[in-house]
């Protein structure tokens, strides 16, 4: 059962009113995946992960969007300003949250059609095995079968919560789509390319400082890509 109440998730509150300022853990020249030299010549330098009363780096608008996702959707290594929910070309709440597996943002999305009653809802979804430990995001599941109906019970959880909530008697439209297709194993690619044929696909074409999160050009991109559909 998906729960309406993200208090039970502690890495999420404990982001809950905070400003860090990088370098930390993983945004920082040591762990940049290309290199100190790719990290330090980056054209996004000097900006700060501020995190609201909910625990998410994002600002609420009126606007009938919502996005929910992982790091990629958070926007690791990249400036608030650049997420990719900001080339959309309309205001968007931004949900994701840096380690969240697919169960977490399926209880994401429960949450936020309650709290904001959206006529969109965007999900990018995130490794297969990830998972909510007890009270915790945790990963590195390596049972392959467990994964997979994990996964499968998310999408049928998100497309569940999106038909059963509806605002001015409109159905809540899901756009779905997932990071990067070279972070899925083959047979995971198998499994989204039958559940989810239809998601919005992109490229990408750069990246975050860190050597691995959307750069300044994939953000437009995608931006550009999911406008088309909002």
């Amino acid at each position: 059962t998906i729960s309406m109440n993200l208090t039970h998730i502690k890495d999420l509150v404990a982001r809950q009113n905070t400003t860090i300022t990088p370098p930390f853990v993983l945004d920082s020249p040591e762990k940049c995946l290309l290199g100190r030299k790719h990290w330090v010549e980056h054209e996004w330098q000097n900006f700060d992960y501020k995190y609201n009363s909910d625990g998410f780096r994002t600002l609420y608008y009126d606007s009938g969007i919502v996005a929910v996702g992982d790091s990629f959707t958070e926007g690791w290594g990249t400036p608030i300003e650049q997420q990719y929910t900001k080339h959309i070309g309309k205001d968007v709440i931004n949900l994701g949250v840096d380690g969240a597996g697919n169960d977490t943002i399926a209880d994401i999305v429960n949450w936020s059609v309650n709290k904001f009653n959206p006529h969109t809802v965007i999900v990018m979804y995130s490794y297969f095995h990830r998972y909510n430990g007890e009270k915790q995001f945790q990963a590195d599941c390596t049972n392959d079968y467990q994964n997979a109906l994990r996964f499968i019970k998310a999408v049928n959880s998100i497309r569940e919560t999106c038909e059963r909530y509806h605002s001015l008697n409109t159905k809540v439209k899901l756009i779905e789509t997932c990071i990067p297709d070279d972070l899925y194993l083959e047979d995971e690619i198998d499994i989204i390319d039958n559940i989810i044929p239809n998601r919005v696909r992109y490229e990408q074409i750069d990246t975050a400082r860190d050597g691995a999160h959307f750069g300044p050009n994939t953000v437009k991109l995608i931006g550009e890509e999911l406008a088309k559909y909002c």
